[in-house]
């Protein structure tokens, strides 16, 4: 078959930070960048390529159930089942702005 296919063994990478159950990942478009929320009540930016944690962003009061970064890559939004959407500044890890929802928990969020 194809020489591109790697065992699994071999690509496999443990991200470590939360102390609690991760709830969702998703991939930066365009580099080796990794954010993931969980039930620890943060939301975690890896770099995949070096293996490091670069921030730990602290906000949620409850678990975070979805997270994304835009299409530029520059911000990471978060929703949390506080009833939150947090928008974080990928380079500084700032929450730079926070949405309130009278309506009860979010489950998921998406961007267009």
């Amino acid at each position: 078959r194809g020489g591109a296919v790697q065992s699994a063994t071999a690509a496999q990478l443990a991200l470590n930070g939360h102390t609690n159950d991760v709830y969702c990942v998703k991939f930066h478009p365009s580099s080796s960048l990794v954010v993931s929320g969980g039930y620890d009540t943060t939301v975690r930016l890896f770099d995949v390529q070096k293996g490091v944690q670069l921030h730990a962003l602290r906000g949620h009061d409850l678990s975070v159930s979805s997270v994304l970064f835009n299409l530029a890559g520059n911000l990471i939004v978060s929703g949390g089942k506080d009833a939150s959407v947090r928008f974080w500044d990928v380079r500084s890890g700032l929450c730079i702005k926070n949405l309130r929802s009278h309506l009860g928990e979010l489950t998921s969020i998406e961007l267009s």
